[in-house]
């Protein structure tokens, strides 16, 4: 009896543990998302003062099975077409936050996995270190690295903040 009463216990706080995870990712992905909201907005409506890449979102992102995802639609390096890109990360391989041009998480060695597919439906699939937010308008921001780090370790994931720079 003793026996099912502890094992009734360990299951409550497994239970409870997850629950408190799972509204931490949910908080990861409303603060991504909020920030590529206004990037769109920066893009569309300060095209003067936009150094970024443009892009359009197709799949805001998401966290599926503890993994990371976002897909954009992009124009071509040489301009001549669009293609889609999809990147996909495990969120316990993500290891900091840093910021150059743009917000960047970087992973473990070849854990982020980049899928292009051009318009007439060739895919390329290769793997990085560096899973791109596509975040660069904002400057003076280093308080949403803290924020996602924080949202990150009460998720249960170790991320740290590296270097900042505007």
């Amino acid at each position: 009896m003793k026996n099912g009463y502890f094992l009734k216990i360990i299951m409550v706080l497994f239970f409870l543990i997850n629950i408190r995870s799972f509204a931490q990712e949910k908080k990861i992905i409303k603060i991504l998302n909020r920030e590529l909201a206004k990037e769109i907005i920066a893009q569309k409506n300060h095209m003067d003062r936009y150094y970024g890449e443009n892009f359009e979102v197709l799949k805001n992102f998401s966290i599926k099975n503890n993994r990371l995802s976002l897909e954009v639609k992009r124009k071509s390096d040489n301009g001549t077409g669009v293609y889609t890109e999809k990147q996909e990360v495990d969120l316990y391989k993500i290891k900091q936050i840093v910021k150059d041009i743009n917000i960047i998480l970087e992973t473990e060695p070849h854990a982020v996995t980049l899928t292009n597919t051009k318009e007439n439906g060739e895919k390329s699939v290769r793997t990085t270190d560096m899973f791109f937010l596509h975040l660069s308008y904002e400057k003076q921001n280093e308080f949403l690295a803290d924020d996602i780090v924080e949202a990150f370790q009460k998720a249960g994931y170790k991320l740290k903040k590296g270097f900042w720079h505007d």
